[in-house]
C-alpha cells in the first residue's frame, strides 16, 4: 500500500479501476503533433500515422495496465559474453608502418580531410 497521505499512486497496488485500454489518435493530433515536431507531413500519410499512432498508444496503455505486485520478478537478461581481461604486449606498430599505403620517418601518412588555403 501507498504511504498515507502521498501524492504519488502506488504503481504495486493490483486495484485499478477497469477502462477501456482503446487509444484513438486522429488526424488532427497527428498534424498537431507534427507541428510541435517542426515535420512536414504529406496529407495523404496522415491517416496512416493516426493509425499507427493509436496501436502504439494503446499497446502503451495496455502496459502500463497490467498488474504489477511485490512478488512479480523483474525481468532478467544474460549477459552477454566477454572475452577474458588479458593484457598484450604492445605491437609496436612496425607492421602498420609495413601496410601503410604511405609512411615518412617511421609514421604513417593520411591525405589532409580539411582543405586549408
Amino acid at each position: 500500500a501507498g504511504r498515507q497521505g502521498s501524492k504519488w499512486r502506488d504503481l504495486r497496488s493490483p486495484a485499478r479501476p477497469e477502462q477501456s485500454l482503446s487509444v484513438r489518435v486522429d488526424a488532427d493530433t497527428v498534424r498537431h503533433m507534427a507541428k510541435l515536431a517542426r515535420l512536414r507531413v504529406p496529407e495523404e500519410q496522415v491517416d496512416r500515422l493516426a493509425t499507427e499512432m493509436s496501436a502504439i498508444v494503446t499497446m502503451m496503455a495496455k502496459i502500463g495496465a497490467a498488474p504489477v505486485t511485490a512478488d512479480t520478478p523483474a525481468p532478467v537478461r544474460p549477459l552477454p559474453k566477454t572475452r577474458a581481461d588479458v593484457a598484450f604486449p604492445p605491437s609496436g606498430g612496425a607492421n602498420l608502418i609495413q601496410q601503410a599505403a604511405e609512411s615518412a620517418e617511421g609514421c604513417v601518412r593520411v591525405p589532409p580531410v580539411i582543405d586549408t588555403p
